[in-house]
């Protein structure tokens, strides 16, 4: 449970930097790709 909250936040601070623009959406594509590899 605490390592889907962990996952969560995670995503919750990728999707907050993708609307920053901080990281475009194709980086954004293959940081989420990467996530659910590993």
């Amino acid at each position: 449970m605490e390592m889907h909250l962990a996952r969560c936040t995670v995503w919750s601070e990728m999707l907050d930097k993708a609307i920053l623009g901080e990281w475009s959406l194709f980086d954004l594509t293959i940081r989420i790709k990467a996530s659910f590899l590993t």
